[in-house]
């Protein structure tokens, strides 16, 4: 990737898109790099999930009613970053 281009990923369901995808997010974020992430098939909040889990965020946890004290830290990890949705 370059500056100025446009950049796609593509592939089958199920190979890893989205994971790769939020890697290359979270790096060029840290780069403190401008980035946009488009899905058609998440949601904001379903993203929002993925790059917690990034920084730690047990799903299990969080789904079955019982998150703690480092689910929390996660989400405000995550939530450093800066975001926009529409």
């Amino acid at each position: 990737m370059r500056p100025g281009w446009l950049s796609f990923l593509a592939g089958y369901p199920g190979h890893g898109k989205t994971c790769a995808a939020i890697e290359i997010a979270i790096a060029a974020a840290r780069q403190e790099r401008r980035v946009l992430f488009v899905s058609l098939e998440m949601s904001p909040e379903e993203i929002a999930i993925r790059v917690a889990q990034k920084f730690g965020l047990n799903t299990e946890a969080l789904y079955g009613g019982f998150p703690d004290d480092s689910d929390r830290y996660a989400f405000e990890l995550a939530a450093g970053f800066p975001t926009t949705t529409t």
